[in-house]
């Protein structure tokens, strides 16, 4: 799909449609196959009632990966696997640490929220998204990677509401986070007036974070992003 005429492109997808039984779409994934600067260049061939890939470089993104025109490692295959409704790639689950983690919760869902299953469309990882609403917030809660885990907390006001300030925004959101202590941490660096935003912050045992605060676009938000480092 794409337009041509003047600026030719065209990108193209598999999508899997997960059909309820009146065959209404419930949810749909997606592996990229090719657009002009997506991260590889991947082919298929359907074996039976499975999808076979091979993702190899694309080379206007990584002409690095060639010499000579000859890719300099093999590519990437993997198929698609389903466990509880949601895809997990054979490259996720045979390769990275994070799939052998049963308990991968962000927040906490008693409160009426909602979570998804999906796959980064670039590396074929585990991308969890969990959201609630709570206090006049909305918080969004994303976990990917594959041996260390990167953790995201969106927080945007509710419709009518206005965004608090970040220590506010702490004390909401630490009771129904999972990731207690890195967020504690901030916490008291923010009490201390030692919280740079939007730069890099050493946390404990091979955490890190960084801190967004955007107050000036048409949504105001803060985004907290939280990585293991080792």
């Amino acid at each position: 799909m794409g337009p041509l005429g003047g600026s030719v492109y065209s990108n193209s997808a598999i999508y899997y449609l997960l059909l309820n039984k009146n065959k209404n779409i419930i949810t749909e994934h997606e592996i990229l196959l090719y657009a002009p600067f997506s991260e590889h260049i991947v082919d298929y061939e359907v074996k039976g009632k499975q999808i076979h890939y091979s993702a190899v470089p694309n080379f206007r993104s990584y002409p690095e990966a060639y010499e000579d025109g000859e890719l300099l490692e093999p590519a990437l295959e993997f198929t698609l696997n389903w466990e509880k409704g949601s895809p997990v790639s054979s490259v996720y689950r045979d390769n990275c640490r994070l799939s052998r983690i049963k308990d991968k919760s962000l927040l906490d869902l008693n409160l009426g929220g909602t979570s998804q299953k999906d796959i980064d469309i670039h590396d074929y990882t585990q991308v969890i998204t969990e959201s609630i609403q709570i206090n006049g917030l909305s918080i969004q809660a994303t976990l990917s990677g594959c041996d260390l885990s990167s953790v995201s907390y969106y927080v945007k006001p509710q419709e009518g509401k206005s965004l608090p300030v970040f220590s506010e925004v702490l004390k909401t959101l630490i009771p129904v986070a999972h990731h207690t202590k890195q967020l504690k941490t901030l916490q008291s660096l923010e009490k201390r007036s030692s919280l740079k935003f939007a730069e890099e912050i050493s946390l404990y045992g091979g955490w890190q974070a960084i801190v967004h605060v955007d107050r000036e676009d048409k949504t105001p938000h803060i985004l907290i992003v939280i990585e293991q480092t080792e």
